[in-house]
């Protein structure tokens, strides 16, 4: 170990081949007054930023890809998170800057819509800043969210399924003729499906819907929002076994059985209470925002002039 730190002292003191003679030894330098000047923090911050791009004259410096990186929303600031996201984002101020100093060749920016439509533009992202303010201190308690879950409570539920056959009957052509006769022939279907006759039989001989025909026109499974609205309608409101039509929808007319209606299933709150919660948030976020407009007016005096805004085309 003695001569480990004797070795290490030899390399520290004396200087290798190659140095200048006269150099100070490390060791000795750290002994001796600096006669440098400290780093002067003023100077640092005026410290022009490193460039990453040129293009004929235009830059794009540290300072600006950062500021323009992290003024993105979290989710597409992930995207240029790897090396080469990032370098697709520097070409992408690139060309945005070349886009730019071409419309002001063209003296876009300085045409009236274009400066009212900037001022517009900031006056939105001005309120957007003001109302991100006011969400910070917002909160919701579990009294709240729970509050919400029982004010809404259809939004908590599982969703309503019905499996549904239906026969289709498409008019031949669109004029009002063939319109007519297609709905004659469906009113038939559906009296002769009434009278006994086997909807999946008749769904397989007459249903202009050659996939579901196949299969007695079993449509399986559908949530409210797969069906045409229409349909939707007619279908949660009939028992399972019932028939019923015709209902046109833009595929024609339909005539319908239901075969089996699955309700959905109150979910108890503590499986929702995130999703409660969040809503809540959104709910009370709005009416902060509401409050402090109502607040803001009730300050000030408000005149319009009616009859000269009437005067604008």
């Amino acid at each position: 170990m003695q001569l480990i730190l004797f070795l290490l002292t030899v390399v520290l003191i004396f200087p290798l081949p190659g140095e200048a003679e006269d150099a100070p030894s490390p060791v000795l330098a750290s002994l001796q007054p600096s006669t440098s000047q400290p780093p002067n923090p003023a100077e640092a911050e005026d410290a022009p930023s490193p460039v990453l791009a040129k293009a004929d004259g235009i830059e794009i410096t540290a300072d600006e890809f950062e500021a323009s990186l992290n003024s993105l929303p979290a989710e597409t600031k992930k995207t240029y998170s790897t090396p080469e996201g990032k370098e697709k984002f520097l070409e992408e101020l690139i060309h945005q800057k070349l886009l730019i100093r071409e419309a002001e060749r063209l003296g876009i920016p300085e045409r009236k819509e274009v400066v009212q439509q900037i001022k517009d533009a900031t006056a939105q992202i001005i309120i957007i800043h003001l109302i991100n303010e006011l969400k910070r201190n917002v909160k919701v308690t579990e009294a709240e969210a729970r509050k919400y879950y029982e004010d809404h409570i259809d939004e908590f539920r599982t969703v309503d399924q019905v499996r549904v056959r239906h026969i289709l009957i498409r008019p031949a052509s669109p004029d009002s003729e063939a319109e007519a006769k297609a709905r004659e022939k469906a009113e038939k279907v559906l009296e002769l499906i009434r009278n006994g006759a086997d909807f999946g039989t008749v769904a397989r001989q007459i249903s202009e819907d050659k996939a579901s025909g196949q299969k007695g026109g079993d449509l399986g499974y559908l949530m409210r929002d797969q069906m045409e609205p229409e349909v939707a309608k007619l279908v949660f409101s009939m028992n399972p076994g019932e028939v019923g039509g015709p209902v046109k929808t833009s595929l024609g007319y339909h005539i319908l059985k239901l075969d089996e209606k699955k309700l959905g299933d109150q979910i108890e709150f503590e499986r929702v209470e995130n999703k409660a919660r969040d809503r809540a948030l959104l709910e009370k976020q709005a009416k902060v925002t509401g409050e402090l407009l109502e607040t803001l007016k009730k300050n000030v005096k408000i005149v319009l002039d009616k009859e000269q805004l009437s005067l604008i085309k």
